[in-house]
């Protein structure tokens, strides 16, 4: 999806409440939603639909207005989660025996939840690190305004940036990390034919 400013796609403030987005979120669905388009979505109904799938949900609404994160394609989600699966069954040159499956999903499993929990406090550690940066660095901006701190001021604005390229790029890992428990609990893999498959078929 694109970075654009989800508030304004459903025309609501981004002090809005659960109850604001709901009603932004429908009033727009009015306008735009295919049934009252002759079935045609120019992807106006898709991108608020989106937008209120992560305003509407606590988690990714914080997230969003921490980060501006709006989440990864779902196309880019299922190649991912794909290739991911692959290199880790490349590691077991039994895998085709049916003895060695179980053992198979169960180290698959476990390494995505334990990395879900590093990148999940990694997360923490940014955000921390990005708030002290911001605090620090209006502070002093509000102190001694100059040239000099002028300067410290963009760059510090500039460091802020990279915190939270680093931390959109481990939310898109947990959320493939996330996509790929959730597969594996809820379909048993015959693991050859999931290795011939293109990404689109077996997801």
């Amino acid at each position: 999806m694109p970075q654009v400013n989800l508030y304004d796609l459903l025309d609501i403030k981004n002090t809005a409440t659960s109850e604001e987005i709901k009603a932004g979120f429908r009033n727009k669905a009015k306008i735009h939603h295919p049934d009252h388009n002759k079935g045609q979505d120019d992807g106006s109904y898709t991108k608020i639909k989106a937008a209120y799938d992560i305003l509407s949900n606590p988690e990714k609404r914080k997230r969003y207005d921490f980060t501006g994160y709006t989440g990864i394609e779902e196309a880019e989600l299922h190649n991912n989660v794909f290739s991911f699966i692959r290199s880790k069954l490349d590691d077991y040159p039994n895998k085709g025996e049916n003895i060695f499956q179980m053992d198979i999903i169960k180290n698959i499993t476990t390494y995505s939840k334990g990395t879900i929990l590093v990148h999940k406090g990694n997360i923490l550690g940014l955000l921390k690190k990005k708030d002290f940066i911001i605090r620090v660095n209006k502070k002093f901006h509000r102190k001694r305004p100059s040239i000099s701190t002028n300067i410290i001021y963009k760059i510090m604005l500039e460091k802020v940036a990279s915190i939270d390229q680093q931390i959109n790029g481990l939310y898109i890992q947990i959320e493939v990390l996330e996509a790929v428990v959730r597969i594996i609990n809820e379909y048993e893999f015959d693991f050859i034919q999931f290795l011939e498959q293109k990404p689109e078929e077996a997801l």
